[in-house]
């Protein structure tokens, strides 16, 4: 038992300090396949053989290290692992993010980056957002033009009541023309409204390109006079809701007349062959065991009698809840 204790604890009480350095320094240095930090860097490595690698963007070098008693040194030079990117967007002012963050220099200039994989996206107010994922070679030189596509429009109406409240659309003020039109970039939006003595409004939209949402807005008046939460309806359609319910009713109306021809088809099944192989089975006109009946019963009455109050139950449901949504919106 001594033996083998002194047999475990042998190696580590020979672990010696190890330096390892590169060239260029701040390369990611890893042993025997463990990350130990930064070059340049000491690690305390037990006696023996150990490999190294060291890697910076998408250059890497790697080397072997013995370690004695005296610890042991190793030093890389890595190739080159520079690459330079220009950046030129269009429109001028996008805001343009690098690696999740903003961008180490002003557009159209070089910016040196290491090589590998960077992440870009460029953002700009009424223009759709645009994400690019790069892997820029070592020594390469990429003059990338990022153009941005301009979001679609649609018109949003708002009938307001009382017509003297303030309207917001993602928090700026608004005010709608003569026919209490908006026009708007296509996509999400939220809209708000106050006024004095009314609870506020908040309602979030979603504007598809070149579509027109018709909205009714109605303030309940405030009862306290005061402050109070806002009332949030949740995501919104505008007037495609409408034709949401109406569509609703329509699917549950043809799921009722599919539910219907079911049923029917399994009364025929049971009032015809059913019936007539439990006639056959009674009056001993058939050698046919009892199972001719109810395998027939089973396998052809049920099933269509089960697939009929389904139909019919998900029609009943379809057909309540587009008269409901057709009833409110």
């Amino acid at each position: 038992m001594l033996a083998l204790l002194l047999a475990l604890l042998t190696p580590l009480a020979q672990a010696a300090p190890v330096s390892v350095t590169t060239e260029p320094a701040g390369a990611r240095v890893r042993v025997d396949g463990q990350d130990v930090g930064l070059s340049p860097v000491l690690v305390d490595l037990p006696a023996g053989n150990h490999a190294v690698v060291a890697s910076l963007g998408c250059a890497q070098a790697t080397g072997a290290v013995k370690v004695d008693a005296n610890g042991g040194q190793l030093a890389l030079k890595l190739p080159p692992s520079g690459a330079t990117l220009i950046v030129r967007p269009m429109p001028i002012d996008a805001v343009i993010n690098l690696d999740g963050a903003p961008l180490p220099g002003p557009v159209g200039e070089p910016l040196d980056l290491l090589c590998g994989r960077h992440n870009l996206s460029a953002t700009l107010p009424g223009f759709l957002p645009v994400l690019l994922n790069l892997d820029l070679h070592a020594d390469e030189r990429l003059d990338l033009p990022v153009v941005l596509q301009p979001l679609g429009a649609g018109r949003l109406r708002v009938r307001r009541d009382p017509p003297g409240a303030t309207l917001q659309v993602d928090g700026k003020t608004v005010v709608p023309d003569a026919n209490d039109i908006l026009g708007l970039t296509a996509g999400p939006h939220v809209l708000s409204a106050t006024h004095p003595g009314y609870l506020p409004y908040e309602q979030q939209l979603l504007l598809e390109d070149g579509g027109e949402l018709d909205l009714e807005l109605r303030l309940l008046p405030d009862p306290s006079g005061g402050q109070a939460a806002t009332r949030t309806p949740g995501p919104a359609r505008g007037s495609a809701k409408r034709p949401v319910g109406i569509s609703m009713m329509a699917a549950g109306g043809g799921a009722l007349v599919v539910g219907g021809v079911q049923l029917a088809r399994a009364a025929s099944a049971y009032n015809g062959e059913y019936t007539r192989r439990v006639d056959a089975i009674v009056s001993g006109n058939t050698d046919q065991p009892d199972s001719w009946a109810t395998d027939y019963r089973d396998d052809v009455v049920m099933p269509r009698a089960r697939s009929a109050y389904v139909a019919g139950g998900l029609g009943l449901v379809l057909a309540g809840l587009g008269a409901g949504v057709t009833w409110v919106f």
